[in-house]
């Protein structure tokens, strides 16, 4: 379910459509550092737009959802900076609980 579908020529389709699911990669977490697997689907409907990403690596996942819907507002944009905030907290916590028990 997860698996971008192949075409009939045995190409991967171009936006990585995976049967409701789009996987793909982004380096607009990190910038061009690091690349991270993001799986989405997003949609827009009368007067309403919504995004949920995955993020497997970090067992992140970040729903965003609006009232209306907006041509300039980029709903990805939002959601990785929640993510980035998220994935810099966790970070955090990683380094301190390893320096905790580092000293032990």
């Amino acid at each position: 379910m997860l698996s971008p579908v192949s075409l009939a020529n045995g190409e991967i389709n171009e936006q990585k459509y995976a049967i409701g699911w789009r996987n793909n990669t982004t380096t607009k977490i990190f910038g061009e550092k690091r690349e991270v697997r993001v799986i989405h689907h997003g949609g827009v409907a009368n007067g309403s737009s919504a995004l949920l990403i995955l993020l497997p690596e970090y067992n992140l996942a970040v729903s965003v959802a609006m009232n209306r819907t907006h041509e300039k507002f980029d709903l990805f944009e939002t959601a990785y900076q929640f993510a980035k905030v998220f994935i810099n907290e966790l970070q955090l916590i990683e380094d301190l609980t390893f320096q905790k028990t580092d000293k032990k």
